[in-house]
């Protein structure tokens, strides 16, 4: 809706589910949190949508087995773009523009094979990418990748790790996370 229809409660339908949704406005391209179903619209500061997620325990990865990180814990989270109730491996875009993600895994000390780690957008399409050998043990290998992603409103990104040591090695939740954060539109 454009500002007077927003303003004037016309132009579109709200129900109870709409509640801490985000809504661009289509006249200047402002974005709008619905905080009622009344309505009451608050408006929002874009550069301010972000989140950093960690898992509170090691996740443990299958040998050769490509494998979404689930993320347990918001360090911060001032958009609605993570939940650690449902799809927990996911940050999904509350409104359409561009994204900056990085991540970053430390897989448990064995120095057979090699790490990968991806960010994917909506499971499937690869926009960053970051492979190596294992390092030597006793020392742990850290991989980290990070991405630019336009997004429309709902699509996500989520981060997929595979390695290749001949068993399972956990991803350690001492250090991995994700970020993201909205960067323009």
């Amino acid at each position: 809706a454009n500002r007077t229809d927003r303003e004037a409660g016309t132009g579109y339908t709200i129900v109870a589910g709409d509640l801490g949704k985000f809504a661009r406005q289509t006249d200047d391209n402002s974005i709008w949190l619905l905080t009622a179903t009344t309505p009451t619209w608050v408006a929002v500061d874009a550069s301010k949508l972000s989140a950093r997620v960690t898992n509170s325990a090691a996740q443990s990865i299958a040998n050769a087995t490509t494998t979404a990180l689930t993320w347990d814990t918001e360090t911060w989270d001032t958009g609605a773009l993570h939940s650690t109730a449902s799809n927990t491996s996911r940050i999904t875009a509350p409104v359409t523009g561009k994204y900056f993600f990085e991540s970053t895994a430390r897989f448990q000390a064995n120095s057979t094979g090699r790490r990968a780690m991806f960010i994917r957008k909506g499971g499937a399409t690869i926009y960053g990418a970051q492979e190596q050998n294992a390092v030597p043990s006793p020392d742990e290998t850290h991989v980290s990748v990070s991405a630019l992603v336009d997004l429309a409103a709902t699509e996500y990104v989520e981060v997929t790790v595979v390695q290749n040591s001949g068993g399972a090695l956990n991803v350690e939740a001492s250090i991995s996370h994700l970020s993201g954060m909205f960067s323009a539109t």
